[in-house]
């Protein structure tokens, strides 16, 4: 074999090395882009459920309002039976104590204070408090009767 040629085939076989180093270089940057956006959906993913789960609560809370605003119908009604027709003042009067009673009570101290929750923690710690329940949860000792011990009605 001559010469020129095999100095063409070394030349081919480093430019093959070459380019399957650049294609391997664009293979693990497509897979770090591939990471970002499965975190990204993860992350909108995660978010779309803390939106849902505010809708949620907002509709609770609007259930315990709309009960307070019953009631305060009722003071109303009262009112306009007993002759007396409300004027703006009073009304914004019996709108701010429907306010003040709804911030009260759906303060998460209002709950506490009565005993109804174990403890207040902050949101970053809800998976750890989560993980730990569930953890303490499937623990059970086989060799003893489960008792419930004495429960709060």
């Amino acid at each position: 074999m001559d010469l020129p040629r095999r100095v063409q085939r070394v030349e081919a076989a480093r430019q093959l090395r070459e380019e399957q180093r650049k294609g391997k270089e664009d293979l693990d940057t497509l897979g770090g882009d591939v990471a970002k956006v499965k975190d990204d959906v993860a992350a909108s993913k995660a978010a779309i459920e803390a939106a849902q789960a505010q809708l949620q609560r907002a509709i609770g809370d609007l259930g315990e309002q709309s009960g307070l605003i019953a009631r305060n119908a009722d003071e109303l009604n009262a009112l306009k039976r007993a002759g007396h027709a409300p004027d703006a003042d009073e009304l914004e009067e019996l709108r701010q104590k429907v306010k003040s009673s709804y911030d009260e009570q759906t303060d998460v101290r209002y709950a506490a204070a009565r005993l109804w929750v174990d403890k207040i923690i902050e949101p970053a710690q809800t998976r750890d408090a989560l993980l730990l329940a569930l953890s303490l949860a499937t623990q059970h000792d086989e060799g003893r009767v489960f008792k419930t011990g004495v429960l709060q009605v």
